[in-house]
């Protein structure tokens, strides 16, 4: 079905901006008369390693650039340290998210490993 969800995007990853943009979307949801929670998603930049701060800024303006248009809050990117990662995942999931997807700014395959052992850290509460 067509519109069952809102799909955000968080480059400084605030709760609070998150929290107002769930609120927002299921205030028109339920204003609109649709039935049930609908499903909600964000997303975000990441890097994570050697270099990282400097990899996440030149990875989200290389995406802005592409994009022309969107550059509103990527220098605010705050995702490069794995301890920032948990506190973005804690967040996302307090702001009331069903999901997020994390966008690695490199193309190092090496990337998604150390993603990895965040995350299931994270899972883990370690």
């Amino acid at each position: 079905m067509w519109a069952d969800g809102y799909a955000g995007f968080a480059p400084a990853v605030d709760p609070a901006t998150m929290r107002k943009a769930v609120s927002e979307f299921r205030g028109a949801w339920a204003s609109a008369g649709r039935a049930g929670s609908p499903y909600t998603m964000t997303s975000t930049f990441f890097a994570l390693g050697e270099g990282a701060e400097s990899r996440l800024r030149s990875g989200a303006m290389t995406y802005a650039r592409y994009h022309g248009t969107y550059r509103e809050g990527l220098d605010e990117v705050t995702v490069d340290s794995p301890d920032r990662m948990r506190r973005a995942l804690d967040d996302v999931q307090e702001a009331g998210y069903d999901s997020v997807m994390l966008i690695p700014t490199t193309d190092d395959i090496g990337e998604l490993d150390r993603l990895q052992q965040v995350v299931e850290m994270w899972a883990d509460g370690s």
